[in-house]
């Protein structure tokens, strides 16, 4: 017998997860969407899987003055998001995946300027005033021995083929995995000895339209944006379950709803 939407919670914490804002390059259209639907789903967690903000006066690649954005700009606006979230969501638990974007840009201009490495007020939960917004950072979020959820920041991932770098992570964690980074979006069922594995890999909310942004690169040809609803069963020895959401001309479809029309 099915499970009618009212009943979900009963069986079920759920939990959204998205990432890759990339603030200042954001399609704020396609945040807003996440948001009307983080606000009907009302999730018991919602996870940020790293690279809220681009930081890219902090990285050392060449560039041009006109293509920074300023660091307190970007900060303030993913505060703004957080807030959104919490207003939306108040009794949610809400995670940040710790990234490479920021969190390891910030570490290693710390390892270059050592004043700075143990200066409380430059730490990154510091700059994203996460305790004051009551959010959590982690490396990684793993739920109940099967499920982890990591930024993927260690390897680059592959565009021919989204969740080769998941696919391996799985086989080699024996757990499911949840991956960011690659901006691509893709699903894989595993079997292994009885047991089955999900490789998910997750998109992007980088406004593929932005002026400056880098995936008009012609070698990063999948780029894509999704976000993932999961379903964590509240008794122990049941399999979660997981919905995707995908993105297309500016439109997405969950649990019978049309957003963004």
């Amino acid at each position: 017998m099915g499970i009618n939407g009212k009943a979900v919670k009963e069986h079920y914490h759920v939990l959204i997860a998205y990432g890759d804002l990339h603030i200042p390059r954001n399609n704020r259209g396609y945040q807003r969407i996440l948001l009307d639907i983080i606000s009907d789903v009302q999730p018991d967690v919602v996870l940020d899987g790293g690279d809220i903000i681009c930081a890219d006066c902090l990285s050392k690649y060449l560039k041009k003055h006109s293509q920074l954005v300023g660091l307190q700009e970007e900060l303030d606006e993913a505060y703004m998001w957080m807030v959104s979230i919490n207003s939306t969501v108040p009794s949610a638990r809400k995670i940040m995946l710790r990234d490479n974007h920021f969190w390891r840009r910030l570490e290693d201009k710390k390892k270059g300027e050592l004043w700075l490495e143990s200066l409380k007020a430059a730490g990154g939960r510091q700059l994203l005033r996460l305790e004051e917004l009551g959010w959590e950072d982690m490396v990684e979020y793993q739920w109940r021995n099967q499920l982890l959820f990591v930024h993927g920041d260690d390897k680059a991932g592959s565009q021919d083929c989204p969740v080769n770098r998941t696919r391996n992570m799985v086989r080699n964690t024996g757990l499911s995995i949840v991956r960011f980074h690659s901006h691509t979006s893709g699903v894989e069922v595993r079997r292994h000895m009885s047991k089955e594995h999900m490789a998910i890999q997750l998109g992007a909310f980088e406004d593929l339209d932005h002026p400056d942004i880098y995936m008009k690169h012609p070698k990063l040809s999948n780029w894509s944006t999704s976000f993932g609803v999961f379903y964590l069963p509240r008794e122990k020895g049941e399999n979660f379950q997981f919905e995707p959401i995908f993105f297309r001309g500016g439109k997405a479809v969950f649990n019978g709803r049309a957003y963004g029309l």
